[in-house]
């Protein structure tokens, strides 16, 4: 799953769909990580709204990347597992794999950046107030 791609379009081959990816930072985005770093688990549930958000994104055709230093290759395993092996158990036990297209270490090509240390994720108490944003962007 790490950097593929899933559909195909558009003219670069090697990112054919980077004008409809819309990129989430994982943590204090999709995961809450109300302890930070901590011990270097993913500990928290999914974010408020994150699965309507991915639901709402999926079904008007856009394709979703997580992106995270925990995917990193030089990172240091965790509980014996690689951060890969960490945010997919993760994505599948919330439920949540079925949406995420793309998982990278690195920024993905993409129409958007969604972080919570950029597009100031956590001021929008709503899923109606987040969407009004995003709209603005598409």
């Amino acid at each position: 799953m790490k950097g593929k791609v899933i559909m195909q379009s558009w003219q670069n081959p090697c990112y054919p769909d980077s004008h409809r990816t819309i990129i989430f930072d994982f943590d204090g985005v999709v995961h809450r990580n109300s302890k930070g770093f901590y011990d270097g688990t993913i500990y928290d549930e999914p974010t408020k709204n994150i699965r309507s958000i991915f639901m709402y994104l999926k079904n008007n055709g856009y394709l979703i990347a997580i992106n995270s230093c925990k995917l990193r290759s030089d990172r240091p395993k965790v509980n014996n597992k690689t951060g890969e092996e960490l945010i997919v158990d993760w994505l599948w036990k919330y439920d949540l794999s079925g949406f995420v297209d793309i998982l990278e270490a690195e920024k993905t090509p993409g129409i958007m950046y969604i972080d919570d240390k950029a597009m100031r994720f956590s001021q929008y108490d709503s899923f109606d107030k987040f969407l009004d944003k995003l709209e603005e962007f598409l």
